[in-house]
């Protein structure tokens, strides 16, 4: 019988129940106490647990609890794999976690986490390996970092984490009374550690200030998050088991959670929900209290306080921060003069901090890395990207609250437009009938003219405003309902089907109607619409003998673009011609419009690959535009822009960089600052900076590619509908430059949405849609979305199979297939995909393409991972004999000679090294700092293998390379230590000593910061070189000196820096 104390409007189930029960029943009485206010704001709800304790506790007469196992609990002092437990440092619903020492084979202070007895359930498990998996893939400074993993005798789960002792980091700022610029710097570094977290592809979901510890490392107090346990991966598990987030996860840190944390199905939660927290994170250092009450929250109902996340705004910072006095009633606080902090904060601090809050989290930072970019320029004195929100965005927010009013009213205003139309089309028809009737040639004429205003009459009040120019040229902006290329798509079509039908009659203003729509739809990029449209205008004309040439001339121009547009060459190219010859003939050849088609003729020319005739004709347009036009006309500025393009497919990187940038400088003095013309100059600027930094490598020319394309798509999506093909171009683009920065927590939601959009548009089959699932998947891949990945792959090598596509992308699709097959394990899935790839290669592209190698080497690798060492073996050699002069060809000869080596096979790895070693001094990789690791590289596996007089010869060689290059670097002393190996390997004692002493030091001059200037994290190559010198020291028995350098590994340990831990 169900109890009525249990409001199931503030539980959503019994299961949720259940977990707080589970949380608090192993708890001492006065902590559950505790433990039931935290978790439960609701009366009824702690009495029916109380209840539920109660009767746990009660001994049942009918039970034998002897025979009963109790789950056995983790006690201080005890020992766990070489740990002993030395305090309880903190204990939560799922772990408990020890201060503990680690005994072997170093002696340090670590943090270990072992699951709570009796709450080791699947989801519990499955939460508690997420939290493991989830710090071992990062490696960032203010991140923690785990160490070890396994499970008890009794079976149950841990983790070693090395130890964090700091405070919270508003405790911290406010112990320090750290000024507001000092607490941005800090908090810039939480926010590059959750954007590391976000590319490995995992969404924290805990951000509060105890989960940012602070403490301070030579003086200076660095930031680390803590505490994944709750963490996500992004579109993927962490581990094989089902996370379901429960109740309990989100009780106690509602202060800090998302609006979409707050819905009862949390699988929607992406990376923006760390955004918003650390919004919240940013509010509370700045103003000292939570964004909402934390005592009104405690004492509403469950429903009440999810419905106040998800809808209410707090006050801005600024406005919090009047409202506080110099100190709290309790007097705990003095995070400085209020009042001061107060208009430090107000204006931009305001709108980063409310943008990062935003409950539509399409209007908050996309990434981590974007909030802590605003913040800089905030510190710079530069204008940041946030602003206060618009007054149409107000009034969307209200509208999407008052749908039922606003729907009403815009059926009333359409039913307007549409009976003006009507009444006024029927005046016309019955004044012409008049007219004609009067057989006058005065009334034809004054019909003509009323035809033509109430032409422009539409033109202006109905047909323009599915255009862009007449809105952009004003500067308000692209009105959001004209923005959705749906909404202006259907207009569109209606109106163009009323014109069909309603003026087949009138040919003459149908023609005119047909000229307006098909601008209309060129401005959408309906360019197939446009065309037809054009062809019916081009045909009347042909039929009218009283229009006027030019006309006929601009919509030949006009149809030849459209079919351009489209690439379909073959049909612009007489429409160009024709109209060329007949502007020339009528017009003359200094004629705007003469001048605008052998502009567009040239284009014609670039897209055909006659690259010299496209230059030529370029060039020629531009002389002629500066001397009648001027340098700053909009013509002079395309025939520049239009030159620049071709320079860039010529690989004339300098010529175009100049170029585009002059005609920026213009377009940005001269235009409207949200102008499509503004959007194309910074885009045309971009991809060439991305040739750039494609052609030299250049980390700082794809910075500077991304800045320009990220303006540019923002022009874009404010002056053109989001669907037209120059915004997705331009989204296109900047996709490829994440990408090539590895930014693919950024490429990953632009390229989807573009697929989405794409596919919707152009259908599956379209080839840019196949181009971009493929870099869609690759992205995904390098993300960790290994599933999103193989599907959107699949896909489309699915998709070019049924179109018979036997092509290069076809190869490169289905080799990118093989390899998510390859990292995800599915050897043989893997080595299917890459035999059918090769083939395929082998006949499009050719045996020594990229490609084809590329395949072999997949192939062989797969192999080599599912134990078929003699298959691998044999594709690895196939790939090396055809990629010998090839960079990178030393890399396949090393995988060969670690495969034997792995194999037991010292004689045939040891010849694998010396051709590994061999090509690399023949080929690209000769001389200079790049042979020396190689070198290196084939000397380590050498003195693995005790081949020490070989390995000798390899180490001092890559030295003896490294000390034109970097006689300092650590890799010299690191690469120096194992010379010394190899030295007392051969019992050369007196030659070893000095170098293995000299290579140590030089490591730890590096590790702390005293070699050349740079600091590095060099403990394991430090522990290796200690490890040398011990093993010396007992190999010439001197027991003193390897006394004294064990000493040494155990002080290195102890004084290393504490870098990570757990709440």
């Amino acid at each position: 019988m169900p109890n009525d104390d249990v409001n199931p409007c503030q539980l959503s189930s019994i299961d949720e129940l259940s977990r707080i029960f589970s949380q608090v029943v192993d708890m001492p009485r006065d902590r559950q106490e505790t433990l039931l206010d935290e978790l439960c704001p609701d009366h009824q709800v702690r009495q029916q647990l109380r209840a539920m304790l109660q009767a746990d506790s009660s001994e049942d007469p009918l039970l034998d609890h002897s025979l009963v196992p109790k789950p056995v609990e983790v006690c201080v002092g005890e020992k766990i794999d070489g740990y002993e437990l030395l305090q309880e440092l903190a204990r939560g619903g799922m772990g408990v976690v020890f201060l503990a020492e680690q005994i072997e084979p170093v002696r340090r202070k670590v943090a270990l986490k072992v699951i709570k007895p009796g709450v080791d359930t699947r989801e519990v498990i499955a939460r508690f390996d997420a939290e493991r998996h989830a710090l071992s893939l990062m490696d960032h400074p203010n991140i923690a970092k785990v160490l070890d993993a396994g499970t008890t005798d009794a079976g149950r789960p841990y983790f070693v984490m090395e130890l964090v002792k700091g405070q919270p980091i508003t405790t911290y700022c406010d112990h320090k009374q750290m000024s507001a610029k000092e607490r941005l710097e800090l908090f810039l570094s939480v926010c590059r550690a959750i954007q590391h977290a976000h590319q490995k592809g995992i969404i924290h979901r805990d951000i509060k200030p105890s989960n940012v510890l602070v403490a301070e490392y030579d003086g200076r107090p660095v930031a680390k998050v803590i505490d994944f346990g709750v963490a996500k991966a992004i579109n993927q598990s962490l581990t094989d088991m089902t996370m379901q987030t429960g109740f309990g996860q989100i009780i106690g840190t509602f202060e800090y959670m998302s609006p979409e944390q707050s819905r009862v199905n949390q699988l929607d939660v992406d990376t923006r929900s760390d955004i918003y927290s650390l919004g919240v994170l940013l509010y509370e250092l700045l103003t000292g209290c939570p964004p909402f009450d934390k005592k009104r929250l405690r004492s509403v109902t469950w429903d009440e306080m999810l419905r106040i996340i998800r809808e209410e705004d707090p006050p801005k910072p600024s406005v919090r921060l009047s409202e506080i006095t110099e100190t709290d009633a309790n007097g705990k606080r003095d995070p400085g003069s209020p009042a001061s902090l107060g208009n430090l904060v107000r204006n931009e601090l305001d709108w980063i901090v409310m943008k990062a809050m935003e409950k539509d989290r399409t209007r908050r930072y996309e990434t981590p890395s974007s909030l802590a970019n605003d913040i800089e320029r905030f510190l710079r004195g530069d204008a940041v990207a946030a602003c206060p929100p618009s007054a149409a965005y107000l009034f969307r927010k209200f509208a999407r609250r008052n749908k039922v009013v606003l729907a009403t009213s815009a059926i009333v205003a359409a039913s307007l437009v549409l009976g003006l139309i009507g009444t006024t089309w029927q005046a016309v028809r019955a004044g012409r009938a008049e007219r004609v009737a009067e057989a006058s040639r005065d009334a034809v004429a004054a019909s003509r003219d009323e035809a033509e205003t109430i032409i422009a009459f539409l033109k202006e009040h109905l047909l323009s405003l599915a255009g862009t120019e007449s809105q952009v040229s004003v500067g308000t902006g692209l009105d959001p309902n004209v923005r959705d290329p749906n909404n202006r798509s259907v207009t569109l079509d209606r109106v163009r089907t009323q014109v069909d039908q309603r003026f087949a009659d009138q040919p003459e203003l149908q023609a005119k109607l047909k000229d307006t729509l098909a601008s209309s739809f060129n401005s959408i990029g309906r360019y197939d619409v446009e065309a037809s449209l054009y062809k019916d205008v081009l045909k009347y004309l042909d039929s009218d003998e009283s229009r006027t040439r030019e006309d006929r001339i601009r919509v030949m121009r006009q149809l030849g673009r459209a079919y351009l547009n489209q690439s379909q060459l073959a049909a612009a190219e007489p429409l160009f011609a024709e109209a060329l010859d007949c502007s020339r003939q009528q017009l003359g050849n200094e004629h705007e419009l003469t001048l605008l088609i052998r502009n567009d003729t040239a284009i014609l020319r670039q897209q055909q690959g006659r690259y010299q005739e496209a230059e030529a004709e370029y060039q020629e347009c531009l002389s002629l535009s500066r001397q009648l036009r001027g340098d700053d006309h909009p013509d002079t500025l395309d025939s520049q822009s239009n030159l620049a393009i071709l320079y860039v497919v010529q690989g004339r990187l300098d010529e175009a960089e100049e170029l585009h940038k002059r005609v920026l400088d213009v377009q940005q003095k001269n235009r409207p600052p949200n102008s499509a013309r503004i959007a194309a100059s910074s885009s045309n600027l971009g991809r060439c900076y991305l040739q750039r930094g494609r052609r030299d490598g250049g980390r700082g020319s794809f910075e500077a590619a991304a800045s320009h394309l990220e303006k540019g798509l923002a022009l874009y999506r404010e002056a053109r509908p989001l669907d037209h093909p120059e915004t997705l171009e331009a989204q296109w683009t900047l996709a490829q430059v994440y990408c090539e920065q590895d930014r693919f927590e950024d490429a990953v939601p632009l390229l989807e949405d573009l697929v989405e959009r794409l596919k919707r548009l152009r259908g599956s089959e379209y080839s840019t849609t196949l181009d971009a699932m493929n870099a869609l998947g690759w992205a995904c891949m390098h993300q960790g979305r290994f599933v999103d990945a193989e599907n959107v792959l699949a896909e489309a090598v699915t998709t070019r199979r049924r179109l018979s596509l036997r092509d290069s992308p076809t190869v490169r699709v289905m080799g990118n297939l093989a390899i998510v097959y390859q990292r995800m394990g599915k050897l043989e899935k893997s080595i299917e995909q890459d035999t059918e790839t090769f083939e395929l290669a082998m006949d499009v592209v050719g045996p020594s393409h990229p490609e084809t190698l590329s395949c072999l080497v997949r192939l062989g690798l797969s192999f080599l991972d599912g134990g078929r060492i003699d298959e691998g073996q044999v594709q690895l050699e196939k790939a090396l004999d055809a990629s010998k002069s090839l960079p990178g060809a030393f890399k396949i000869a090393g995988v060969l000679a670690t495969s034997w080596k792995d194999a037991g096979d010292s004689v045939k790895a040891r010849s694998w090294t010396d051709r590994q070693a061999q090509i690399a001094r023949n080929n690209s990789v000769a001389g200079g700092s790049k042979l020396s690791v190689v070198l290196a590289e084939c000397g380590t596996r050498l003195l693995a293998m005790r081949f020490f007089n070989d390995a000798e010869q390899y180490l001092r060689e890559s030295i003896g390379d490294r000390e034109a290059d970097a006689p300092k670097d650590w890799t010299t002393y690191d690469t120096q230590s194992k010379l010394g190996e190899a030295l007392f390997g051969q019992q050369r004692y007196g030659e070893a000593e000095p170098l293995l002493l000299e290579a140590f030091e030089g490591l730890k001059q590096h590790s702390e910061g005293t070699g050349d200037g740079r600091k590095a994290d060099l403990g394991p190559a430090l522990l290796r070189a200690i490890n040398r010198l011990i093993a010396f020291y007992e190999a010439i028995e001197n027991a003193d000196e390897a006394t004294r350098w064990r000493q040494k590994m155990a002080d290195h340990t102890v004084s290393s820096k504490a870098v990570a831990g757990l709440h």
